[in-house]
């Protein structure tokens, strides 16, 4: 039994137990036992699974860091080699050179000229500054928590989830 038949079952005998005035018989009262004993084994197997999966989970988080961190490694390490070539053909007034396996190249930059900004923004014109507006959360709850009513804010409800020990 899946959980969504557990709870049509449980949806069907609360409709029995309803319909016989509240009177338990005992064929309800087996039947609510095996119901309930099928669920005991189908919520462990849910945690069980649940456990398993969460446990996977961490061991491949940690992998995933663990190559992360060499890849980062690696692109460290190319950046400083290809550097190390830009500065040799740099040096030697190299344009471009063919290899057994790869024709290399020393190109300009495409696209827009780097702007070079060299006065801090807020001592720039107005007309070239930018400004964000954004709530100060922490302000708006503070004032919500202290029984302050505010037409554009509220406190919302909490949410539910399953701890498995």
């Amino acid at each position: 039994m899946t959980l969504y038949d557990i709870d049509a079952s449980l949806e069907e005998l609360e409709a029995l137990l309803v319909a016989s005035g509240g009177e338990i018989t005992p064929e309800m009262e087996e039947a609510y036992a095996d119901l309930f004993a099928i669920t005991r084994e189908k919520l462990d197997a849910y945690a069980a699974l649940i456990a398993e999966m969460e446990a996977r989970a961490e061991v491949r988080t940690a992998e995933a860091k663990r190559l992360s961190v060499l890849a980062g490694r690696d692109h460290k390490a190319a950046a400083r080699l290809r550097e190390r070539m830009l500065w040799f053909f740099q040096q030697h007034g190299l344009k471009k050179e063919e290899t057994a396996r790869f024709t290399i190249t020393l190109a300009r930059h495409g696209g827009k000229a780097p702007l070079v900004i060299e006065v801090a923004p807020e001592d720039l014109p107005q007309q070239y500054q930018r400004v964000n507006i954004a709530p100060d959360t922490e302000a708006i709850r503070r004032a919500l928590e202290a029984g302050q009513a505010l037409p554009y804010a509220r406190l919302g409800e909490r949410g539910h989830s399953i701890r498995i020990r």
